[in-house]
């Protein structure tokens, strides 16, 4: 959460935690990740070397998550091979809208690490707890991804 001279208040931003019922997991990204992962990004495990898992970041039709990248101050954006902490499931975290949200309505993942309200074509990745417009930080507790019976 950054905060100027000029304001009362911390603003939050994307891959800021709200709430995390556990500590973040520390992950590495895989070289195959790309670079300049931004925090609020959806990753999904690729494998391990030796105890640490490896993540990349989950496209949108991917039927399982592991979870969120946090925002980290002192290293972000994070490149292949950096270590990064991911928010799991249940957490509420800060994410970037792609498009109008109502409160409790279900989003996906869409490109650039952003979400949108569900249109039943892609997993369902978590609940909208606020109401946003585009590119506005919506609140979303992460659920495990599921296909929406249609």
């Amino acid at each position: 959460m950054t905060q100027n001279i000029n304001q009362f208040g911390i603003t939050p931003e994307a891959g800021d935690a709200v709430f995390a019922p556990v500590q973040p997991l520390n992950v590495r990204l895989a070289s195959t990740a790309g670079s300049n992962i931004v925090a609020g990004t959806f990753v999904k495990a690729v494998g391990t070397v030796g105890d640490v898992i490896l993540v990349a970041p989950s496209l949108a039709t991917d039927t399982a998550y592991l979870g969120v990248v946090k925002r980290n101050i002192r290293s972000m954006p994070v490149n292949a091979g950096d270590i990064v902490g991911v928010l799991g499931l249940g957490s509420i975290v800060y994410i970037t809208a792609s498009g109008a949200i109502t409160a409790n309505a279900l989003v996906e993942v869409v490109a650039g690490g952003k979400v949108k309200a569900s249109a039943g074509t892609n997993p369902t990745v978590g609940v909208c707890l606020n109401n946003v417009a585009n590119g506005e930080l919506a609140m979303i507790q992460l659920l495990p991804a599921t296909a929406i019976a249609g």
